[in-house]
């Protein structure tokens, strides 16, 4: 996959948000504290968009974000918590159906209930949440990798019943 920056810096529609592209652009060459400023210009006017705008917006970039490398690049803390994350809870609320949003919010941004919400966009979007599915079982690996790292050396890590929920039970 190619980095993050590089896909949004080449990407057509990247000149509909300029403050955007100036916070992308420092960011690329390693100008934080500049690239911050922009980037808080750009948040206080896309909270005067209207939804659809925000939701346009919300679209273009977590497409790129699925399909690159690096996120954490883009996906900085003021991003996520003051637009990304409050645009995807009124968007759940006020269009429950659209699987959408729940995926962004359990593929792409850090919370603690990702689990739930990638069985929702599964729930919703059926065979079409391809990628909430991968990520659900990149998930539930690891956690059983982590509670068997250390079984060779007789050390179980992991809670049992938990553990046993992840597993399909014999016969199934």
């Amino acid at each position: 996959m190619i980095n993050v920056l590089t896909n949004i810096l080449k990407n057509d529609r990247l000149d509909e948000y300029p403050l955007f592209e100036k916070f992308c652009f420092l960011k690329e060459k390693g100008l934080r504290k500049e690239s911050l400023k922009a980037l808080s210009s750009f948040i206080d006017e896309a909270k005067t968009w209207d939804n659809h705008a925000q939701q346009n917006f919300a679209c273009w970039l977590f497409a790129l974000l699925e399909t690159s490398d690096d996120i954490h690049h883009i996906l900085v803390h003021p991003l996520e918590m003051a637009l990304l994350k409050p645009l995807l809870e009124a968007w759940m609320k006020s269009n429950p159906e659209d699987p959408r949003p729940y995926r962004w919010y359990g593929v792409i941004l850090n919370t603690e209930n990702r689990v739930d919400y990638l069985n929702n966009a599964l729930r919703l979007g059926g065979s079409n949440e391809q990628l909430s599915l991968l990520t659900l079982i990149d998930i539930h690996l690891n956690t059983l990798w982590y509670s068997f790292h250390h079984i060779s050396e007789d050390l179980y890590l992991g809670d049992i019943k938990e553990d046993q929920t992840l597993l399909p039970s014999p016969g199934s």
